[in-house]
């Protein structure tokens, strides 16, 4: 069961004010290199954690700014869902696409923008995303692409409207290099991440 959030062409107030405000965080970011804090880290997460999600919580607390330059990139790993009755033990997938709309003429200063495309696929057995490029990944993970904001240590992007809410938190971790993704599915469902970049 694959499954990723589309807003369609109208995005709800809230997700509306988000994107302005991460707009402006990401020309502040060009600037500066690294936008100072941003919505924070996420903390806490790996409670009751089993030896593979603790791997994957301890090498995101120890992780560093993910890096957005030669965009873009394709990466594919596994996942552990924590809540709503789902074993935390069992490995579920993602792949996601850090891209950038290439200074497109979106915006005032015709700046380039970073996006974020990403898909889960829940009880599978097999990983369908690590042969993907990232045109292949484009037209898989759909559209719109999330704005994707640079802070000082990770990357961050959100879904909020009055129903229902989404965080993404990224970091990079070495030894080896993998991407970490820690995320909120409203107040009942976490999920942690690790993911290598597609090759090729």
């Amino acid at each position: 069961m694959e499954s990723y959030i589309h807003l369609g062409n109208r995005l709800p107030r809230p997700a509306f004010w988000m994107v302005a405000v991460v707009g402006v965080v990401l020309g502040l970011g060009v600037v500066v290199g690294w936008a100072e804090d941003g919505v924070g880290l996420p903390t806490n997460v790996c409670r009751d954690c089993g030896a593979r999600q603790q791997h994957i919580w301890t090498r995101f607390e120890q992780g560093e700014g993910v890096d957005l330059t030669d965009l873009p990139k394709v990466y594919a790993g596994v996942c552990h869902v924590f809540g709503n009755r789902i074993d935390p033990n069992r490995e579920h997938h993602v792949g996601f696409l850090f891209d950038s709309d290439g200074g497109d003429g979106d915006s005032d200063d015709d700046g380039e923008r970073h996006e974020l495309r990403l898909r889960f696929s829940f009880f599978t057995a097999a990983q369908p995303y690590d042969k993907l490029d990232a045109t292949q990944a484009r037209a898989h993970f759909g559209t719109p692409a999330l704005p994707l904001a640079a802070y000082r240590g990770y990357a961050y992007t959100e879904i909020v409207d009055h129903r229902f809410f989404a965080r993404y938190w990224f970091r990079r971790a070495r030894d080896p290099e993998r991407v970490l993704l820690v995320s909120y599915f409203g107040d009942l469902v976490t999920v942690l991440c690790e993911a290598a970049e597609n090759s090729g």
